[in-house]
């Protein structure tokens, strides 16, 4: 009997390890989901497993914050949603979005947000229908974006894909500019030259923008047509691309454009070739070579 009972403590021992080692287990789990829920007024409903909070609540995720008037958690599905307004701020990447109503799959990493986002990431603004962003590897994309960004061009596109780790936007039929008056007297979108594409690149780190299928417009009118275009974004002092396009009336010659292409040929020395098209007479081709020595400067133009 001494024996038979031995064994049987033995066996009882080794169930209340398992148990406890799962139950060591299941706690972990639980403390890295961990976040904090605040507000005016909290309800618990269907055995505590939903949580809604209504006045100035406040959703605590790590390094993520959530403000909005009214949210609900599930605990079943891990998710918070809020039909009202809000703003999902990222202190550690200094973003912050914006919008109506969002979704957060908090298992998935994954926000989910609809009308009327902005993004604001440092001096860039962003401004979108809907929006998809992995808020864990900072990529995303959205429908209907209207972009400004701190270089001084303005992005209109059905759609956008992005990296923010990476700093790479891949714009979808997108209509670029970095003219400072946007909007004509009337309120209506018309700068005065855009290159409309069926899509932009723009590597932010590297600060080159491409596109495929370009079309220049001025004025809302069609110039000329390239199947790829490659340049420097306009944060860029001194590179190799096409520069901004340049137009004018002339008294007796009529309207003009002027599309220069610059040449950093070497750090002392660079070729600026310029095409001025008239609407009216023959065009020109103009050339400026350029090249710095020790004591003096060299300037050809022809």
């Amino acid at each position: 009997p001494l024996y038979l009972y031995l064994i049987k403590m033995n066996k009882l021992l080794k169930i209340f390890t398992c148990i406890s080692l799962m139950q060591l287990l299941f706690f972990a789990t639980i403390a890295e989901e961990n976040y904090t829920i605040s507000a005016q007024n909290i309800e618990y409903k269907d055995n505590k497993k939903i949580i809604i909070a209504n006045g100035s609540a406040t959703a605590t995720y790590g390094d993520y914050r959530i403000l909005s008037e009214n949210i609900v958690y599930n605990k079943i599905n891990n998710t918070i949603i809020s039909s009202t307004s809000f703003d999902f701020i990222d202190d550690k990447s200094d973003i912050t979005i914006s919008g109506g109503k969002f979704k957060l799959l908090i298992n998935e990493g994954n926000l989910e947000a609809f009308n009327n986002i902005k993004i604001i990431d440092k001096n860039n603004f962003y401004k979108l229908e809907t929006l998809n962003y992995s808020y864990r590897t900072k990529k995303g994309s959205g429908s209907k974006l209207f972009a400004k960004i701190s270089d001084g061009t303005t992005y209109k596109s059905k759609s956008v894909e992005f990296d923010l780790n990476n700093k790479i936007f891949v714009y979808n039929k997108n209509n670029l500019t970095n003219c400072k008056e946007i909007n004509n007297s009337k309120n209506q979108y018309c700068p005065v030259w855009s290159i409309n594409s069926s899509k932009t690149t723009h590597d932010i780190k590297n600060k080159n923008i491409k596109h495929n299928n370009a079309t220049l417009t001025i004025k809302n009118l069609p110039i000329f047509y390239l199947p790829y275009l490659a340049h420097p974004d306009p944060s860029v002092k001194r590179k190799s691309g096409f520069l901004p396009p340049n137009i004018s009336s002339i008294s007796n010659l009529g309207r003009t454009i002027k599309t220069p292409y610059f040449w950093a040929i070497d750090d002392d020395k660079d070729l600026t070739f310029s095409p001025i098209f008239y609407f009216d007479e023959n065009h020109l081709y103009t050339a400026q070579y350029r090249q710095e020595f020790e004591n003096s400067s060299l300037i050809l133009e022809t």
